[in-house]
């Protein structure tokens, strides 16, 4: 065996390039650029135990620009959350078009909510190909009537100060052509299990509802902008913004959504001090580094969000998307 690849042991320093167990004495790791462990022990497949949370992590990245996931988020005691791809032992409720319930549990910690499940034209189906298993979301042709995957339904339940850094992890791909719909995934002061978007877009110009809570972050592509197929990296703390221009610093991601039928890996991050990072296939494309309220920029510390993913159509037609999967985590307070 190679003696610059230790597979089950720390070397002298307590690190090595593949297999390496290290320690943090912070919290959970965060990712990107500047995320724990970049370029010093962040090797891919490197292994992190938190020691204050008790759980593992492995770097899907690279050691440049770490990419840290939780190994069995729901196994391990010291993080809230949960990895779901539609299979295992894990009792999924699937919602055809005939039902209109609000709000469903799909039995595996996620539920799906909103008003764009509640018509007979929208729903959520399991299905099975060469991809495994995949659940089809599709909203309402009804202009505005989301339909979101969130851990509560009700409340939100992650805190920066409290759970940070959490996260909320999906890989999806777009049905049909990319018009007529809104996508968000992110975060959001209240979960959308009702007839409101977090926020509506036109030409430019994002504008945030209030209903939604005081802050909302995540990554949007909305075919309203006439930058229709960008991903957009919008946020707002406290109401602080109201509206956001796409051409603002740090907004326009210079990301596109893939072609419909390609899958894409979607990340948005919120760290202990309200900084939020938003990633695309495991590539940092944004970051709302937290100030003050004022400020706008990253989420409150002291406020509770919601992971989220979302699909909205804009128009007379159903908006769809395949999910391969959907994960979120934090700390356990």
């Amino acid at each position: 065996m190679d003696k610059n690849y230790p597979s089950s042991k720390l070397n002298a320093a307590g690190t090595g390039r593949f297999g390496t167990v290290v320690q943090s004495a912070i919290s959970a790791p965060s990712s990107g650029p500047t995320g724990t462990g970049r370029g010093i022990f962040a090797f891919p497949a490197a292994i992190l135990y938190c020691t204050t949370s008790k759980a593992l992590f492995v770097n899907e990245g690279t050691l440049a620009s770490p990419y840290w996931t939780p190994m069995d988020i729901a196994g391990q005691r010291g993080l809230i959350g949960t990895q779901s791809n539609w299979g295992g032992n894990a009792y999924i409720k699937q919602l055809p078009n005939s039902d209109t319930t609000l709000l469903n549990d799909l039995g595996d910690g996620v539920k799906v909510a909103g008003v764009g499940i509640a018509e007979t034209d929208s729903g959520l189906v399991i299905t099975i190909d060469e991809a495994g298993r995949i659940a089809r979301m599709e909203s309402s042709a009804t202009d505005a009537k989301m339909i979101s995957l969130n851990p509560t339904g009700v409340l939100p339940i992650f805190q920066p100060d409290t759970h940070g850094p959490f996260v909320v992890d999906a890989e999806f791909a777009n049905v049909s052509a990319l018009t007529a719909r809104s996508l968000f995934i992110g975060f959001t002061g209240s979960n959308i299990n009702a007839n409101t978007p977090m926020a509506t877009a036109v030409t430019a110009t994002v504008t945030f509802t209030t209903t939604m809570g005081d802050d909302v972050a995540g990554i949007l592509m909305d075919s309203r902008l006439t930058l229709a197929t960008s991903l957009m990296c919008i946020h707002d703390k406290d109401n602080a913004n109201g509206t956001q221009l796409v051409t603002a610093a740090g907004v326009y991601s210079g990301r596109v959504m893939p072609a419909a039928a390609t899958y894409g890996r979607f990340r948005v991050e919120c760290d202990q001090f309200g900084t939020v990072r938003y990633f695309f296939n495991k590539t940092q494309i944004g970051i709302s580094a937290g100030g003050p309220a004022a400020s706008g920029q990253g989420l409150e510390v002291t406020e509770e969000v919601s992971p989220v993913l979302a699909v909205m159509s804009t128009a007379s037609t159903v908006a769809k998307i395949d999910v391969k999967s959907f994960g979120y985590w934090g700390v356990r307070a």
